[in-house]
């Protein structure tokens, strides 16, 4: 299946906004998901997540079910999308604290060694 994605950042009010369209069967099923990540408003060591997903099933023998089994299988996957966006943000703190911790920053240029 293919999709087109978008994503944008906005340093200033500190969001993180995904934009997924289906191109695959787009002329049969229409799947729009946005996810939004924003600070939490009373604590800011907390990340809230706003997930919103439309779907539009046309021209295809019963519509209704089909669109009942995509939100249902979109419901259960969307769990493991966040448990995959919280193991990439794991990992980007983890390397960053241990980056602060190694001593790289303070590395004294050596000369290269070049043969002539």
């Amino acid at each position: 299946m293919y999709a087109n994605e978008t994503s944008e950042v906005n340093i200033a009010e500190k969001t993180m906004t995904l934009k997924t369209r289906n191109i695959t069967f787009c002329k049969f099923i229409a799947v729009d998901e946005t996810l939004k990540y924003f600070p939490h408003p009373k604590d800011s060591e907390k990340t809230l997540l706003k997930q919103e997903a439309v779907i539009t099933v046309e021209g295809v023998p019963l519509s209704n079910y089909v669109e009942g089994l995509l939100a249902n299988t979109m419901s259960t996957n969307a769990s493991k999308g966040r448990l995959a966006m919280e193991w990439v943000l794991r990992k980007i703190n983890d390397e960053l604290t241990e980056l602060s911790h190694n001593d790289i920053w303070n590395v004294k240029s050596q000369p290269l060694p070049i043969k002539i």
